[in-house]
């Protein structure tokens, strides 16, 4: 018995993502982040921006860059969310000083390399 009322839906989620995990492979998963990884670190540097993390310490599941090249990422913002997508402007301090480039879950290529195109075409 659960002490609270359990959140169905979300054990009902969990149990088809872990279906999905197991279908690929975890090891065919973790391949897949770091490859959309290394794609958007070089997608970055490509742009002029710089990763936030340094060399070593840069995760395979999400990409924090930093705004070198001085977009207008409030801007940037509004016209991915007019087309269907959503963009993450950094917190707080680093607000328009970074944004975080996911490539995890159900992310492919096929996802990736679209949004970073149209990134590319905006700015």
């Amino acid at each position: 018995q659960t002490i609270v009322t359990p959140s169905i839906a979300h054990m009902f989620g969990l149990k088809k993502q872990i279906e999905r995990i197991r279908n690929e492979g975890l090891e065919t998963r973790f391949r897949r982040y770091r490859d959309l990884a290394e794609y958007t670190r070089n997608w970055a540097q490509n742009k002029r921006q710089i990763m936030f993390s340094e060399v070593g310490c840069h995760s395979d599941t999400v990409s924090c860059i930093r705004n070198a090249a001085g977009w207008d990422l409030d801007q940037l913002g509004k016209q991915l969310l007019e087309r269907g997508y959503q963009f993450s402007n950094g917190y707080g301090k680093l607000k328009s000083k970074t944004f975080r480039i996911p490539h995890m879950g159900e992310t492919t290529i096929d996802t990736l390399k679209p949004y970073l195109d149209l990134i590319t075409e905006l700015v």
